[in-house]
């Protein structure tokens, strides 16, 4: 054996290390590359696809938020309304006269002052002014006579 080394096998042989021939070798490196390409396509498109679903997920849920921010204002205007009439703060008089022709646009605020600052509040006592007032408004039937403005 010249030059032939173990199992026969020398530089002149015309194979690579291994026993492989040197475009085999490349052969094997090339389609790993294109399976380790397909594989991290697969993933980009899986991630892509778990984007979407996410995206679609986030929507739905701020739609659902939105839905209930709306509903607790609404519930906060219900439940604002509906203390009103139990505040301490809430004060009814009687004995205000009611125009002869009612109408739903009366100043209650203004017939409320008066009465207040013109026979309650002493002279030299600060005046009360529509900032002072929270609402008023007449309650009760209409009668001819009088109705109380709370």
């Amino acid at each position: 054996m010249t030059g032939g080394g173990r199992h026969g096998r020398g530089r002149g042989s015309g194979k690579g290390r291994g026993g492989f021939k040197p475009n085999q070798s490349a052969t094997r490196t090339s389609q790993r590359n294109r399976s380790v390409s397909a594989a991290k396509r697969q993933r980009i498109s899986d991630s892509d696809s778990n984007v979407s679903e996410i995206a679609d997920f986030i929507q739905s849920v701020s739609d659902v938020f939105d839905e209930l921010q709306n509903h607790i204002n609404t519930l906060e205007l219900r439940l604002d309304d509906m203390e009103q009439y139990s505040r301490r703060t809430c004060l009814k008089m009687s004995g205000i006269p009611e125009p002869e022709t009612a109408t739903f646009d009366e100043d209650t605020d203004s017939k409320v002052l008066s009465v207040i600052n013109e026979m309650i509040i002493k002279p030299h006592d600060r005046k009360l002014s529509l900032r002072d007032i929270g609402r008023t408004h007449r309650i009760g039937e209409r009668k001819r006579e009088k109705l109380e403005i709370s």
